[in-house]
């Protein structure tokens, strides 16, 4: 499912308009963008949790010509699965 896909269902779920759903999720994920890369925790109870990770630098090989590098550290977001949307897919 993209975007445009998403914002579909739901307006047809929730009974609002296409253009108010797509406001909405472009406010939610703007909203948690910005807390996670402000070292916030974001918790959705029983869906999920958003968290930046610090991933160090370590060592690796380019697979093209087996040459061993230095891959470097960033940050990274872990996206933690709830009970209940685990519970869903099963």
């Amino acid at each position: 499912m993209n975007k445009q896909e998403l914002i579909t269902k739901v307006a047809e779920n929730s009974g609002v308009t296409k253009g108010d759903t797509e406001k909405v999720i472009e406010a939610f994920t703007s909203t948690v963008e910005d807390a996670v890369a402000s070292g916030e925790i974001v918790k959705i109870v029983g869906f999920g949790t958003w968290e930046k990770h610090f991933r160090s630098s370590r060592k690796g090989r380019n697979p093209r010509t087996g040459e061993a590098i230095t891959i470097p550290e960033k940050n990274t977001v872990h996206f933690k699965i709830g009970s209940v949307f685990k519970d869903a897919i099963k």
